[in-house]
């Protein structure tokens, strides 16, 4: 099938763009400027923090509410997006996240996905990671080893 070759690799870690493994879905966050504590400063964490993390996030900086009141009047659900900020800038040693859902759309999407594997979802907590194929199986075959050379299949 597409083995990598949608554009993207995250060696070395297992799985290419697309993918529900650590090379699809891990990245590098960077926090700067004059707002984090110098003994936060050069530090680094493995904690769990999604992208939609960063409006609350950011919220807090900002001293601004991260609720949508005309959303809620709306009748529709709360922003999803848990604020980082007093356990980035040190003011609490606990995690605020912990564990994230992961889905690679929703069930009624054709597969394979673009990289030639079939959809599938699952939950990080902590250390853990639970991944699940579609039903009736359930089986994953999102299973794309990377090299330190792309694309993957030469």
């Amino acid at each position: 099938m597409g083995a990598g070759t949608c554009g993207g690799n995250n060696w070395p870690l297992r799985g290419g763009k697309f993918s529900n493994w650590e090379g699809g879905i891990r990245v590098v966050g960077l926090v700067s400027g004059g707002a984090l504590p110098a003994a936060r400063r050069g530090t680094k964490t493995s904690a769990l923090v999604t992208s939609w993390d960063w409006y609350a996030t950011y919220c807090t900086i900002a001293g601004a509410d991260p609720a949508d009141s005309k959303a809620a009047a709306a009748k529709l659900p709360p922003v999803d997006s848990i604020s980082q900020w007093g356990f980035l800038s040190g003011a609490n040693a606990t995690q605020p996240r912990a564990e994230i859902f992961i889905a690679d759309g929703p069930p009624t999407l054709p597969d394979p996905n673009a990289d030639g594997e079939a959809r599938c979802g699952g939950l990080i907590r902590g250390r853990y990671k639970l991944l699940l194929g579609r039903p009736p199986t359930y089986w994953v075959s999102q299973d794309v080893l990377t090299m330190p050379r792309w694309p993957n299949t030469r």
